[in-house]
């Protein structure tokens, strides 16, 4: 906090992997026509940072407003990716087999989208909180190797959601201390197809369920979306998600008057 209701920070973040893509095409009981065979891998570890920053408007009666922003600068990983794609023909026990480009471990950078996003909140202590939050990734500038993929395009995501809990202290009503939920979100996903972008809505309830004597909850959330389109021969998907979380809360490094 370098001034007062003002917080900055950053992660760093180490991604590594491998991904592996095979592709065959074979002719089945044709004795004279080549079969291809294609097998790609790509490697990668390598370091990245991403940024934040958050600022806290005090208003009246305890209430607040918090602005906050995140932030990734085209990050680069290096990688190591091989390829093989060989052709061959069977003929009882002999193989004729060519191949016709190899590629071992060459060196390589994926570059990864320009990232940034920034959200409002309105807090009424311990009763009331609204948020509204926007996020873009510039994945149409992303470069795989040094090419360009068109399949991807700019992702945009823009998401509203609310919380409401009756009375967070109440002694006689456990109803009253449940933190009720709900949201929706609209993304136009990074994915292109025929020319169509896919986008995704979707609507969420849920309840923040706290635990007796504790300040632990079981958080309980449905969601309800669409993704996709039937236009230009494309699929259109349904969706319901039922998430489940346990959220552990516990007085560490407390020091005891008496032991």
């Amino acid at each position: 906090m370098p001034f007062k209701n003002l917080s900055v920070g950053a992660n760093l973040n180490y991604y590594f992997g491998m991904l592996n893509r095979n592709t065959e095409v074979v002719f089945l009981g044709a004795a004279d026509f080549y079969n291809m065979q294609q097998y790609k891998s790509l490697r990668v570890s390598d370091f990245s940072f991403d940024f934040g920053a958050q600022a806290t408007i005090p208003l009246q009666n305890r209430n607040k407003l918090i602005l906050g922003a995140v932030f990734e600068n085209n990050p680069k990983y290096n990688a190591r990716y091989s390829d093989i794609t060989q052709k061959n023909l069977g003929s009882g026990s002999a193989v004729d087999q060519d191949t016709l480009f190899y590629a071992a471990e060459a060196k390589g950078i994926v570059e990864f989208p320009y990232t940034y996003g920034f959200g409002i909140s309105y807090v009424k202590e311990n009763k009331l909180e609204i948020n509204a939050d926007y996020y873009h990734q510039s994945w149409s500038d992303s470069k795989f190797l040094g090419s360009k993929s068109n399949f991807l395009t700019d992702l945009n995501k823009f998401a509203l959601g609310a919380e409401w809990i009756p009375d967070k202290f109440s002694i006689k009503s456990y109803t009253s201390r449940i933190a009720y939920r709900a949201g929706l979100k609209y993304e136009q996903t990074y994915l292109v197809f025929n020319d169509q972008q896919i986008n995704d809505f979707g609507i969420t309830f849920g309840v923040g369920l706290p635990l007796y004597r504790s300040k632990s909850t079981i958080n309980v959330a449905a969601e309800l979306g669409r993704k996709g389109t039937k236009d230009n021969n494309l699929v259109l998907e349904n969706y319901f998600r039922l998430n489940l979380m346990v959220n552990l809360y516990d007085m560490w490094f407390i020091k005891r008057r008496f032991d």
